[in-house]
């Protein structure tokens, strides 16, 4: 905690030389106040080059966070927010220090570049929840593997395709879906009770599919096995039974392993061997290879970037990258950017499941036929729902459907390749 200290002092130094020298003409900051928004890495280099010294300096910090470079990031925030003289920057640095904080399980100081930020503007809903969530955690440690993260572990495929591996806790057994869009693991009072979680004091909500507030408890494992490693601290959203089951109880979810274990697996994979599936972890997950890059984080969410011709021209789509979802689907950012995409779609009645139920949505459009690219490797989806609810920050979630022959993915080299 003591390097959280220093950086924050750094800080404060920094807007305390931005008061002396503030005086000097600045450029609207809308344009990278919006590249960060929709973390929007092409326009975040954009406007960082054609702005001024303070703006390139929080465009390069704000890279080296959705780049996963925590170590340079840290510092590099804290520093380039202490430089803004518009409230609107600093405030969006800010969110973006909360959220690498959060990244690394500094939850403490996360809660304080949070209500820092909130002085600065008054917080969405969404960064709201996030911070009382951080408030919960912040005399949590970091979830940590206590020896080298390499292993791999069989895959059972539920009923809804999804992959669930065992996972061990307090000497009892557990299959847990593999979920790369989940921010944190989550699991069910009734399971959290029988594997003796400890539970937090603090009562939070999350966000799901199906709602935006779902109310919650934390829960803690000391100790979690997954592949014969052993994870310290392993943070989970407790809910009721009631809100993990589907379909008046014929398809029930009991955990979910999220993502702050599976960054510290380092590479994690989907590969089929000896007539079996297998997620393997490590040094047991193939190597990438030369790929490039094609992830950033937001926070803890896995952006991927996904090929697509639209107005006969190549874009990338930002996908969540969700191995907890059987379907790719869109959002209603695809059609504010990319109307033309859903030329010819037809109007649909869906239903999408999450946390605290599922809802009906009668204005889902729905895409026949779309031929992507994911990881360099060419794919075609089929009936892919796009969804009229807004994510500023992604086109739509990227699922197991388009990474049909498994997959590799190097979380610090930012890249995903489907086999």
């Amino acid at each position: 905690m003591l390097r959280f200290t220093r950086l924050f002092r750094a800080f404060c130094a920094s807007v305390a030389m931005a008061a002396v020298v503030g005086g000097a003409a600045f450029a609207s900051p809308d344009g990278l106040r919006a590249a960060m928004d929709t973390v929007n890495l092409e326009a975040l280099r954009t406007e960082g080059e054609s702005g001024t010294p303070a703006e390139r300096k929080l465009a390069e910090a704000v890279e080296l966070s959705w780049t996963m470079h925590d170590e340079e990031a840290g510092p590099a925030l804290t520093i380039a927010v202490g430089m803004q003289s518009d409230p609107k920057l600093r405030a969006a640095g800010l969110w973006e220090l909360m959220s690498l904080y959060a990244r690394q399980g500094a939850f403490g100081a996360a809660v304080g570049a949070g209500e820092a930020a909130s002085q600065l503007e008054a917080p969405s809903a969404n960064l709201r929840q996030a911070l009382d969530f951080y408030r919960g955690l912040s005399g949590v440690a970091p979830t940590r593997a206590m020896t080298q993260p390499s292993g791999k572990a069989e895959i059972k495929r539920d009923l809804a395709g999804l992959m669930r591996a065992d996972v061990t806790i307090g000497g009892a057994t557990a299959g847990t879906i593999l979920d790369t869009g989940a921010n944190f693991s989550t699991i069910t009072e009734t399971l959290a009770a029988r594997l003796g979680l400890r539970m937090l004091e603090a009562k939070v909500s999350v966000g799901s599919s199906s709602r935006d507030a779902v109310a919650s408890r934390l829960g803690v494992a000391d100790r979690l096995t997954i592949g014969g490693v052993v994870f310290s601290n392993v943070v989970f959203i407790v809910l009721p039974d009631k809100d993990l089951s589907f379909a008046n109880g014929a398809y029930t979810i009991e955990a979910i392993l999220g993502m702050p274990v599976f960054f510290e697996m380092g590479r994690i994979a989907v590969i089929k061997a000896d007539g079996k599936e297998w997620f393997a972890f490590g040094d047991e997950a193939p190597a990438v290879g030369v790929a490039g890059r094609n992830i950033v984080y937001n926070s803890m969410s896995p952006l991927v970037s996904l090929g697509v011709e639209a107005a006969g021209k190549p874009v990338q789509l930002s996908m969540l990258l969700d191995s907890g979802a059987q379907q790719t689907s869109f959002e209603g950012r695809l059609l504010r950017d990319h109307p033309g995409l859903v030329d010819g779609a037809a109007t649909v009645t869906s239903q999408r499941g999450g946390a605290g139920g599922a809802v009906t949505s009668d204005n889902t459009r729905r895409i026949a036929k779309l031929d992507a690219v994911v990881g360099a490797k060419s794919v075609t989806l089929s009936n892919i729902d796009v969804h009229d609810t807004m994510n500023a920050e992604r086109h739509g979630i990227l699922g197991l459907n388009a990474l049909r022959n498994g997959f590799v993915i190097d979380w610090k080299a930012g890249v995903l390749v489907a086999n």
